[in-house]
Formats: structure tokens, sequence, C-alpha cells
């Protein structure tokens, strides 16, 4: 009589931890939109002081596709455009270092373009797209000229948990397509 009670709560009790999991999950569209509002707020620029440089950081995801796009600039004759464009629908894992969410992708459908005379001309494919982190309140004095990010931080701990979010969506995704 107790081992046959035992497995009825034991059974109850799983089921309800199943249930509230399932629960918690955000839908594909639901976790697009976030990190489609979310992601700009990523946006920064970076000056070395030294030489006088900057680096304009922009982020966006739009359709489906991710795009990172970088302006280096040395001068007003000497500045260069280059991005990375990717199908969100191939995301397959993500990890967060010290500044650094990186995206993994299945496949090379990573594609990195550079701007030369006005026109985006094709680079390479890769697996891998790399959101660098700077929440620009979070900074050391200019003059020593260190930037930094603050990875434990709650946005970047947002974004990183939406991200893996959609890379679990996009698995599940590819599996159905499979079928």
């Amino acid at each position: 009589m107790k081992t046959t009670l035992l497995i009825i709560f034991l059974f109850i009790g799983l089921g309800n931890l199943n249930a509230q999991d399932a629960s918690n999950d955000a839908t594909w569209e639901e976790t697009i939109s976030f990190i489609e509002k979310f992601l700009p707020n990523f946006d920064h620029v970076c000056m070395d002081l030294n030489d006088g440089s900057r680096t304009n950081y922009k982020y966006s995801l739009e359709n489906n596709i991710l795009i990172a796009q970088w302006d280096n600039s040395y001068g007003e004759d000497d500045e260069y455009t280059y991005r990375r464009i990717a199908s969100i629908l191939e995301l397959s894992s993500v990890s967060l270092s010290d500044d650094l969410i990186t995206l993994n992708f299945s496949g090379n459908v990573v594609k990195l373009f550079y701007e030369e005379r006005g026109d985006m001309i094709y680079w390479k494919s890769e697996n891998r797209l790399v959101i660098n982190l700077l929440d620009v309140q979070n900074y050391e004095d200019e003059s020593q000229n260190k930037f930094f990010s603050a990875p434990n931080s709650i946005n970047t701990q947002r974004l990183y948990k939406a991200f893996k979010h959609l890379a679990y969506l996009a698995k599940e995704k590819r599996k159905q397509s499979k079928f």
C-alpha cells in the first residue's frame, strides 16, 4: 500500500514539474520579438584615445536575419565597414565570456562582407557570430584607454538567455523540418 501511494505521489509530482517547465518557455515569435527590441541596446562605439581610431558596433535582427555591423574609422579618409549576416534558423549554441556572446551556427552560414567604395563585397563564410558586449554605463576612466563590459549585468544575462532559448527553438524547428 505504501509503495502504491509513493508511486502515485511521484507520478503526480513529476507531471507537475514538466507542466511548469513548458509553461515558462517563450515561443519562437516571442523570443525573436524580445531580441529585436533588446539587441540595439548593445550598439556602442569604442575609441582608441592613443591614435583616435573609432569602431562603431551595431546589431539588429530582422526577418530571422541577424546582422552585426562594425565601422572602423582611422580618420576622415580611412573608413571601413564590415557586416556579418546569418539566418537565426541555423543557430545551434550560445556561449558567454568576459566581453562576448558567441553564437554558433550549424555550418558556415555566417556571411562576412566588407564595404569597398560603397559596394558590399562577400569575403568569407564562418560558423559563428560574436556580439561584443559593452554597457556604456560601465567603463573605466577614459584616460586609461580601456572599455569593458559587464557580463554579469542583468541586460547581458537577459540577452544571453534569449539567444540560448532561441538556439534550442531553432534546433527543434530543424528537427521538425526533416520530417
